[in-house]
């Protein structure tokens, strides 16, 4: 339910009601904070339903009505835009105010939003998080923070309203850092069991047998888990995927390019696998054979060596 009463300056802002913001959001009202919220579009606010929040007009009245304000957008040009544009939330937050950034975004970026509010007494987190939607609906997300630890305290209650691990990885950026690792890796993992299950099917293997031994054995994972049942059996949304991985692989290569570091195997599977999201074998077998293979991993009898 929205409602239009004024707010206290304890309240959480948030904006980016999308796929994971907007299970990230309703979390936090679920969990007893004061939540007010802006968006461009009505229609983001069923992420919301149920629960109690105040849908402001402006980023400005959002940034001056919370004493605490967490973004979930996509890109560097979404927050450089919420935060930092003619109309942006830091013009209107108070000194000693706290701003979350939960989107995965450059490091440079970072560093600059960090700069801006140090100007007027506002302290910035950068603090993307991992987990995919059904982690942000469940609270089990992980969260990766950079900052200064003098507002950890105050930040912990909320950042466990929908995490379960929540690590602090140094200064402004290294959050940042952590989450491209992560995804590179992630979408190495996936370009990986792309070959494996490519590799099987040439060896005349039977697709749904291969699907159902990977997920079960000792080669199982959750980016072999994301493969088989969120993207093969969901063209439109591995479009999307596409999309995040070409961009979180570029954020990994700049931020290497800018310390130095050589290419290494994780970059170079990543980026065969913004063009190769879902294995080369017919997507209508592959999607049979995904929706007859166990979702469950077997789990080994104790003493086993199986998981090794």
């Amino acid at each position: 339910m929205s409602t239009q009463e004024s707010l206290n300056d304890s309240a959480i802002g948030f904006v980016g009601l999308g796929d994971m913001g907007g299970p990230i959001a309703h979390r936090i009202a679920a969990a007893g904070f004061a939540l007010a919220v802006w968006s461009r579009g009505a229609h983001s606010l069923k992420e919301l339903a149920g629960q109690p929040y105040v849908a402001v007009n402006s980023l400005r009245e959002l940034g001056r009505q919370c004493d605490i304000v967490a973004i979930c957008v996509f890109s560097d040009a979404d927050v450089r835009d919420v935060v930092l544009g003619a109309d942006g939330l830091m013009a209107a937050m108070s000194p000693g105010s706290v701003l979350v950034i939960h989107s995965t975004v450059s490091v440079a970026l970072c560093r600059e939003i960090a700069a801006a509010g140090a100007s007027r007494g506002v302290h910035v987190l950068d603090a993307p998080v991992s987990g995919a939607r059904a982690g942000a609906v469940n609270g089990t997300l992980t969260i990766m923070v950079g900052g200064e630890l003098s507002v950890r305290d105050r930040i912990t209650p909320l950042l466990t309203s929908y995490g379960q691990v929540i690590r602090w990885m140094g200064p402004v950026g290294s959050g940042q850092k952590m989450k491209m690792l992560n995804n590179v890796l992630a979408f190495a993992n996936g370009a990986l069991a792309n070959t494996a299950i490519e590799t099987g099917v040439a060896l005349g293997l039977d697709p749904a047998s291969v699907i159902a031994v990977l997920e079960s054995g000792s080669a199982a994972s959750s980016a072999l888990d994301s493969l088989v049942h969120t993207l093969i059996p969901d063209p439109v949304y591995t479009a999307h995927a596409a999309n995040m991985i070409a961009k979180d692989t570029r954020l990994f290569q700049e931020q290497c390019r800018r310390d130095e570091l050589a290419p290494t195997v994780l970059e170079q599977l990543a980026v065969e696998r913004i063009t190769h999201p879902v294995p080369d074998v017919s997507l209508a077998t592959l999607a049979s054979a995904a929706a007859r293979g166990p979702r469950t991993p077997v789990t080994p009898p104790p003493g086993s060596d199986a998981s090794r």
